[in-house]
């Protein structure tokens, strides 16, 4: 028997993956997406470098967790960027 959370959870699964390629397949959205990211990004490390650094440098987990999860949206992003790129180079 299946439970009420699974079929709730496979509906989120779909919404989420209808939403994600309907964002991959537009590159007006794609690229403005992109934009928003890096801006986010550069939030992010302003942040961390004038804002908390402080903060962080009292304890090596929290600075590792943060800059770590800063180096993931990174990837992230670079990511996002390369299939941009072969997207660019397949339509041509």
């Amino acid at each position: 028997m299946s439970e009420p959370d699974s079929d709730s959870n496979s509906k989120h699964d779909k919404m989420a993956t209808s939403l994600a390629r309907s964002i991959l397949h537009d590159k007006t959205l794609r690229r403005k997406m992109m934009g928003q990211l890096v801006i986010v990004l550069l939030v992010a490390v302003a942040f961390g470098t004038w804002g908390i650094d402080s903060w962080l440098e009292q304890s090596i987990l929290r600075y590792g967790l943060y800059w770590g999860g800063v180096m993931l949206f990174t990837v992230m992003i670079l990511l996002l960027s390369l299939y941009d790129l072969s997207r660019l180079k397949r339509d041509m």
